[in-house]
């Protein structure tokens, strides 16, 4: 395709507000998991992968189809900050490499759903396929974490979904009234925050590891409670697109830096609390929800600051440049090797 696709600042715009969903809801993660912060996780992760998947199918359209940009801007990060984690957070991690820890799953999943879009787009059907696989990994109990096989597969359809939007789909959805999207989207949060305070949908559902039994429920109402997920995640993320303007703001420079927040986020987040437990403050933290809220935001905005920041972006882009270039030239000497998530 001829027209840059990088630059979209709607799509920008989205990424950066759920780069700062994704800190919020994994500070919030540490504090606690249920009650008035369940309930708050619950409406955060029924959209903020989902919605970033999309985001990173639409741009895969203007990437190179070559397995070293894969492997430089998925697989390597991935290695590198997974064993970075386990190194310092377990006492045993060499058995871990193929199974990923917290948040880095996504750059392995990233990974499979680049190398493998060239072929699944020719596939006749291939959207209605992935839906299917998608209600039917959570059958599987030995899928869970393995390579990331579950979410890879569960998450898959939105991925697909975003290479197979075109500019012109991309068009008629900022053309519905917006109005009608934020009647819908409201909606979408309403039911999802009340399916969680009626214990229907539970926050684990969301995360798409574990297999239905593993969750406590039949398979039959697991794939019904995973339907409903899919169903509203997509109406949420056509709400957005619609919703987000086209002007640059600060939100879209936040957008073109998630790489660097996504993977370097976590160990600080970690490291806050790890500080927090030591000197035993997690108690009147957990016991006060007003004042886990604030700890929340506070937490965040400060986590974007040191994360979010030009000259982390362009240490982290550098640095793994200069990794995968000791591994790239020797390997696959002819390609070209820009970074890119």
């Amino acid at each position: 395709m001829e027209k840059d696709l990088d630059h979209d600042n709607g799509l920008d715009k989205i990424k950066g507000i759920l780069i700062i969903y994704v800190v919020f809801g994994h500070v919030m993660e540490e504090i606690r998991l249920d009650g008035f912060l369940g309930v708050i996780r619950s409406v955060i992760y029924s959209f903020h992968m989902p919605a970033f998947i999309f985001i990173s199918g639409y741009f895969a359209k203007n990437l190179k189809k070559t397995y070293d940009s894969a492997f430089a801007s998925c697989l390597l990060p991935f290695a590198v900050f997974n064993t970075l984690w386990l190194l310092l957070t377990e006492e045993s991690w060499y058995l871990y490499m193929l199974q990923p820890v917290y948040v880095f799953w996504f750059m392995l999943s990233l990974f499979f759903w680049r190398v493998s879009i060239p072929v699944l787009s020719k596939i006749r059907g291939v959207l209605w396929i992935s839906f299917v696989l998608s209600l039917y990994v959570g059958l599987i109990g030995s899928a869970d974490r393995f390579l990331s096989i579950s979410r890879t597969l569960s998450f898959l359809p939105f991925y697909l979904l975003g290479f197979l939007c075109s500019e012109e789909n991309l068009s008629r959805i900022r053309k519905i009234p917006h109005i009608l999207c934020i009647l819908l989207l409201g909606a979408m949060f309403f039911l999802t925050a009340l399916m969680n305070i009626k214990q229907f949908v539970p926050v684990k559902m969301y995360e798409f590891i574990q297999s239905y039994e593993k969750c406590g429920i039949s398979d039959k109402f697991g794939i019904l409670q995973r339907g409903i997920i899919l169903l509203f995640a997509m109406i949420i993320i056509v709400c957005l697109l619609n919703l987000a303007g086209l002007k640059e703001s600060l939100f879209c420079k936040i957008g073109r830096r998630t790489a660097a927040i996504y993977l370097l986020s976590s160990f600080i987040i970690h490291a806050i609390f790890h500080l927090i437990v030591k000197y035993n403050g997690m108690g009147r933290i957990v016991g006060n929800w007003k004042l886990s809220i604030l700890l929340s935001v506070v937490l965040t905005a400060a986590v974007l600051l040191l994360c979010g920041n030009h000259y982390v972006d362009k240490g982290y882009h550098a640095a793994m440049k200069k990794i995968s270039a000791l591994f790239v030239r020797e390997i696959l000497p002819h390609s070209r090797r820009k970074l890119k998530i």
